[in-house]
């Protein structure tokens, strides 16, 4: 015959099996001990003989022995329940189970246990409660040998092998392997709390759990871990944490073959397979994985907050989030850490706390197994890989990833700065923004760098710092290879390659990589200029312009000394470039003439142009550098009585070719497109060169190694990587460099000088390349997308780590075992078991 229909029970059905305990159940294994002591007298004909006299049940298919043990089961699928408890109305099924019941009013519990003192109801109970002190176990299942205190126990196990899960919720269709099981679980649709402590009010859906949290009142914990001495409220508790000590995870998914110590954090994890989340909102269709996350997403759309505090007005969902919050303004912290001392206005707070005295981090990411203290902290790295971003912008579309991100990120479009300084009156959008700002004032500067002594505001800035000592560059670019010393500059750097700027100005249609770039070049075409200096009253566009400007007033005069060693022996050049500013000013025949001021969009050519062509104009420079003496002093003043001034920012230009060449730079004019991409430049050469990109061609070798390149002053470039010679020397330190670009870069450390300030927090830099990249922090762009899932990232190394997720490509391999890994950092931790290596969790 077809499997039966599993048996669906209502919440009625089971009350009957909760109100009674394991003493009546233990007092039922007696009486089938009892029939099953001589099995060996029942023959085979018997047997036969019984099961033909049993009854089926029409409405679930289950077999009973008699006629009165079939009436009382019916009783489960009509509702009926005869006997009503006069104190309370609770009604039962048997007459045993009233009677067992009436006991809960009257207190009565006449079996004491001598060993500990505990009473209870029956005495059967007590046998039961005695194998807890003599650590007997009679019931063994004997599919797997494992022990059990009582029957019922030894049954409920039985069912893990058997699969067998007969109880079905009407309202899910979960089914479950006890009716007990199944009525707990229906009070999570029904809302239901009957057991209500007398304490402090607060409601349980199961006996069970207000027995556990009555346990918070008195204190008790009565089961003791013999291992580490740590003790628990409830068994179920000690035996989860002695899975700690053993290693043991019983719950294996059989998907993936992870393994799990709770059978709460195996359904969780399962849900990832099926992409169930049954707990859905009547409101807006939002779905949860468990009800707890739907009831408390509910109180959004109720607007419900009865709670009101009387010292400030606050309103609250719940009346225990308003005791906490009283709390504030009390000052209590009633739960103290008994290792240190420290207080605590939550328990919640306490416990996570004193995970930082015991070390145990319980919750790993499936990912890339990293350990966490609290589930919250697992599951905001979680959206790390998953992509995740649940809080929206309405007003942009743009998603965090935490509440927190989008109300600051709201502050963009409202334009509200909260945060103000006293002393100076700047606002800024985030408090961290805010701080840092603050420490300018108070000239903190507490982070000191070991090998010049420098002091930085932060560790991080102090951590970037020590790379110029260390020449640490630990981002690398997954497209050129090239490295660099901090990731903002990395993500800025990598934009060259993708080519996109998504800035647009409304009257050029000029783009631009930040918004940032763009707001500066508007002023271009308002004209304004906001920056005024107090000597002269002279205007200007942006603030780097002034600072430039205010060395005329203080006199300071730049000079840029590069000595340049040719591997020949006859050849010891030193090219020393002065201002003409500095040697007319030295002179006294001129006044200073107005310094040339360029926006970040100046260097945008700069950005284009590679290494290689960087080589040539080292070349060029050189030449010009040779025979600086054979230049007089009037020959240098004819020169510059013929140069051009710009316009727009005063620079000086020997020819009108090259000023109309200038002026590109202000117009935003890029006259020569490639037909390949589309992307524009100023010089055709600029364009002659990128075009080498689409075509491959790179028809320079290096002899060494193979690598080709686009140009011959590319190569000649990289043949120093194998020479080891680096011609361009610093006067000041001595340090020498491959390039003459590198060495100019290196010597703005010693001037100090950061001309280059980004807008949004205030943070100044070398160059303009370098705020473009840190300007990323502030827009959040994240140019690489996954074709897969749609996830962006603003690394490519991070997509193409993602991507692992879907192509299940797992790269790094243990040469010990061959097991393979998706991150190295996985295979790392991996090799200390072969080195025998201590982990630290």
């Amino acid at each position: 015959m077809s499997d039966p229909e599993p048996c669906r029970i209502t919440d009625e059905d089971t009350e009957e099996q909760t109100d009674l305990s394991e003493e009546s159940k233990e007092s039922e294994d007696d009486e089938l001990l009892k029939a099953e002591k001589t099995p060996h007298l029942q023959t085979e004909d018997a047997l036969m003989q019984r099961n033909k006299k049993c009854l089926t049940c029409s409405q679930c298919g289950k077999s009973l022995a008699s006629k009165n043990s079939i009436n009382r089961h019916m009783m489960i699928h009509t509702g009926e329940k005869p006997f009503t408890c006069t104190q309370c109305g609770t009604s039962f099924r048997l007459s045993s189970s009233l009677t067992q019941h009436m006991m809960i009013h009257t207190g009565e519990k006449p079996h004491r246990c001598d060993q500990c003192g505990k009473t209870f109801l029956r005495a059967s109970g007590l046998k039961v409660h005695l194998r807890t002190h003599t650590k007997e176990k009679p019931y063994s299942c004997s599919e797997c040998g494992k022990s059990f205190t009582d029957r019922s126990s030894v049954r409920k196990h039985q069912r893990i092998h058997t699969g067998v899960k007969e109880y079905m919720c009407f309202e899910c269709e979960k089914t479950f392997s006890t009716a007990r099981d199944l009525e707990g679980h229906q009070r999570i649709h029904n809302g239901e709390k009957p057991y209500t402590c007398t304490q402090c009010g607060k409601s349980y859906s199961i006996l069970a759990s207000l027995t556990r949290h009555l346990m918070i009142h008195t204190g008790e914990k009565p089961f003791t871990c013999t291992q580490c001495g740590k003790s628990f409220t409830d068994s179920s508790s000690l035996k989860k944490h002695l899975m700690i000590h053993t290693g043991e995870k019983p719950f294996t998914c059989t998907q993936c073959g992870m393994s799990f110590t709770r059978s709460s954090s195996f359904n969780k994890h399962w849900m990832i397979h099926t992409g169930e989340k049954p707990f859905a909102c009547t409101q807006c269709g939002k779905s949860f994985t468990n009800s707890s996350s739907l009831n408390q997403h509910m109180k959004i759309h109720t607007g419900e907050r009865k709670h009101r505090c009387d010292q400030c007005g606050r309103a609250f969902l719940k009346a225990s989030v308003l005791k906490v919050h009283l709390r504030t303004h009390t000052k209590e912290k009633p739960y103290s850490c008994s290792e240190c001392g420290k207080r605590f206005t939550i328990m919640s707070s306490l416990k996570v706390h004193q995970k930082i005295h015991t070390g145990v981090k319980e919750y790993m990411c499936f990912e890339c197994e990293k350990t966490f203290i609290t589930a919250k902290e697992l599951k905001l790295h979680e959206m790390t890989h998953t992509g995740e971003k649940p809080f929206t912008c309405s007003q942009c579309g743009k998603s965090f990833s935490r509440s927190s991100s989008l109300n600051e990120h709201k502050r963009i479009h409202t334009g509200e700065k909260p945060f103000t300084c006293t002393h100076c009156g700047t606002s800024f959008h985030r408090s961290s923004s805010f701080n840092e700002h603050m420490k300018i004032h108070k000239g903190e500067k507490t982070h000191r760098c070991d090998q010049c002594g420098k002091t930085c505001l932060n560790a991080s800035d102090l951590k970037r710092h020590l790379r110029t000592h260390t020449k640490e560059k630990p981002y690398s670019c997954s497209e050129c290879g090239k490295s660099f010393t901090q990731l903002s500059h990395l993500r800025q750097h990598q934009k060259i390659h993708t080519g996109v700027k998504e800035y647009v100005c409304f009257e050029c249609e000029k783009t631009f990589i930040t918004a940032a770039r763009l707001n500066r070049h508007q002023k271009i075409h308002t004209r304004e200029k906001s920056y005024s200096c107090d000597q002269c009253l002279e205007s200007f566009t942006h603030s780097v312009q002034l600072n430039e400007h205010m060395k005329i007033h203080t006199g300071e005069k730049q000079i840029l000394e590069y000595s340049h060693q040719s591997t020949s022996e006859d050849e010891h050049q030193t090219f020393r470039q002065k201002s003409n500013l500095s040697l007319l000013k030295d002179s006294g025949k001129m006044s200073d003439p107005e310094p040339c001021r360029i926006t970040d969009e100046d260097t945008e050519e700069q950005t284009d142009l590679t290494e290689e062509s960087e080589e040539s104009e080292d070349d060029e420079l050189l030449k010009a550098g040779k025979t600086p003496n054979l230049q007089t002093e009037d020959a240098l003043m004819q020169r510059d009585k013929n140069r051009l001034t710009c316009s727009q920012c005063g620079k000086s230009l020997a020819s009108k070719y090259i000023l109309n060449e200038h002026m590109m730079i202000h117009t935003g004019e890029k006259p020569f497109t490639c037909t390949q991409c589309g992307k524009s430049f100023r010089h055709s050469s600029n364009l002659n060169e990128h075009m080498k990109v689409h075509k491959g061609e790179r028809t320079h070798r290096c002899d060494q190694c193979g690598k080709t390149f686009l140009r011959a002053p590319g190569l000649k470039v990289h043949l120093r990587t194998h020479t080891k010679e680096k011609p361009y020397s610093c006067s000041e330190c001595g340090k020498s460099f491959t390039q003459l670009s590198h060495l100019m870069q290196h010597q703005k450390i010693h001037t100090g000088v950061k001309e280059y300030m980004c807008f949004e927090c205030g943070k100044t830099f070398i160059t303009a390349a370098e705020l473009q990249r840190h300007q990323r922090i502030h827009t959040g762009e994240k140019p690489y997308k996954c074709s897969h899932c749609d996830k962006r990232f603003s690394q490519f190394t991070h997509l193409k780590t993602h991507e692992r997720i879907h192509t299940g490509e797992k790269p790094y391999s243990c040469d010990q075992c061959l097991e393979r890994f998706t991150h190295s950092a996985q295979l790392k931790k991996h090799l200390k078991v072969h080195t025998g290596e201590k982990q630290h969790t």
